[in-house]
């Protein structure tokens, strides 16, 4: 099953190709920009520090975390 695209938005945790060093990274959208030269919108990635490790377009992100669940004890989970 295929779910549609989520809308991505600053503090979102993606997974991405960062460029331009072509690294994957699961980080978070600190910033989106208006990119003219190629229509579109430019994801400014970086860590819980606020430093960018770069950018990507919307082709480049592979994945948005919208769950995260936690074991507090065994047999005891947090979800979020």
């Amino acid at each position: 099953m295929v779910r549609p695209a989520l809308p991505i938005h600053k503090g979102d945790v993606v997974f991405c190709v960062v460029q331009p060093s072509q690294q994957f990274y699961a980080h978070i959208v600190l910033q989106i920009t208006r990119d003219d030269y190629h229509g579109t919108f430019k994801y400014w990635i970086g860590n819980v520090q606020q430093h960018k490790n770069g950018w990507c377009h919307i082709e480049h992100i592979f994945g948005l975390l919208t769950h995260v669940q936690v074991k507090q004890s065994p047999g005891v989970f947090w979800n979020r």
